[in-house]
Order: structure tokens, then C-alpha cells, then sequence
């Protein structure tokens, strides 16, 4: 696949996402794009997504550059972040990533390949299969439809992928991850004036 574009890894995230979301997901046009490739259509912008193929090892500093675009752009709407990435995230960069997106009010989701589980990124695909399938079969370069389906197999026959699957299921349908994290503020807090 292309890096970008609605034919590349960012349509096929967005196909995935739409899904997964029960909602479309438009693109975000080149130029300034506030930390985004593209975000839900029906929610006024909560859902952003952001698409990194890659080949090598993740560029960490691109994606703190990134989170720091939502933050000078953000004017509150901003609930969840989902960066789909097809190689893995350390754990540490992980962590930063999450303090970041915390610090600034939204959630974070991490779509990526690691290399210790089923991928997230591959959970994703399996399910939105029809979608995935779709997608890539409209792309005349891409994998055979079945290879597809074998992978799809493969990866839906793992016992983690259940665990993995129902974790990005709930994560994903999550309304408000915004208000989540504020309670969460709000409890720490309150406990610390009252202890």
C-alpha cells in the first residue's frame, strides 16, 4: 500500500476504524492537519486517527510532534487518538505517548504490530474483516484475496486474540474517553484535599 491517501494505509485505517465504530471516517486533506490523517464523521471531531506505515522502527519524535499538533489545535473536542502503525511501539514509548494524550484530556489507542501478541493492528483487521477485505481487494497490488482470508484464519484462531479483540472493541465504542479521564482527575484530586 501507499502511506497515504484514500487507496492507501490511511483509507484502509479509515475503512477499519469506520467499521469498528459504526461510523464513517473521513480523511484529513495534505497540508495542516492538527495532529490528524482524519477523524469520525458523526462525532464533531472527538475521534482522530493518525496512520504511520512504516517499514523500520517507529520515528518516536514524529508522533510526540504529532500529539503536541493536537494540543495547539485542540479546542476540547478532542476524546480519542488512535495511531495505527505497522511496525511495533515500545512499551516506554507507549507510556509516553499515553502521559501525553492524559496531560492534554483524551484518550489514546495504540494499532500497532507488535511482535510479543497479536498484533492490535491485526485484531483490528480481523474485526472489521469484511471491511479489510473489501478494501485490499480493491487494491490491485495487495495480497490475493486468499491469503487474506487465510490470515484472517490464522490470526482469529489465536487464544489471545479474543482477549485482544474484546479490549479494542470496548476501547473503541468508549462514547466518551474525555470524561472517563476527568473523573479519574477528579478522584485523585479530591482524595488528596480530603486525606
Amino acid at each position: 500500500l501507499e502511506a497515504t491517501g484514500p487507496s492507501g494505509f490511511e483509507g484502509l485505517l479509515a475503512a477499519i476504524l469506520a467499521s469498528i465504530c459504526g461510523q464513517p471516517f473521513r480523511l484529513a486533506s495534505s497540508g495542516s492537519q492538527r495532529g490528524r490523517d482524519g477523524d469520525a464523521a458523526f462525532d464533531a471531531g472527538a475521534t482522530y486517527f493518525e496512520a504511520k506505515l512504516y517499514a523500520g522502527k517507529l520515528p518516536k519524535q514524529q508522533i510526540t510532534q504529532k500529539l503536541a499538533d493536537i494540543r495547539l489545535g485542540n479546542e476540547g473536542q478532542v476524546d480519542l487518538w488512535i495511531l495505527g502503525s505497522t511496525t511495533g511501539i515500545s512499551s516506554q514509548d507507549a507510556e509516553n505517548f499515553r502521559k501525553i494524550a492524559e496531560i492534554d484530556g483524551f484518550g489514546l489507542v495504540l494499532l500497532d504490530w507488535s511482535d510479543t501478541t497479536v498484533p492490535p493492528l491485526a485484531a483490528a483487521m480481523c474485526l472489521a474483516a469484511d471491511a479489510s477485505k473489501t478494501f485490499l481487494g480493491s487494491i490491485p497490488t495487495t495480497t490475493s484475496t486468499s491469503m487474506f482470508d487465510s490470515a484472517i484464519e490464522h490470526v482469529s484462531a489465536s487464544p489471545e486474540f479474543i482477549l485482544v479483540a474484546e479490549k479494542l472493541s470496548t476501547i473503541l465504542s468508549t462514547p466518551s474517553h474525555s470524561l472517563g479521564l476527568a473523573k479519574e482527575s477528579n478522584f485523585k484530586w479530591l482524595s488528596s484535599i480530603f486525606s
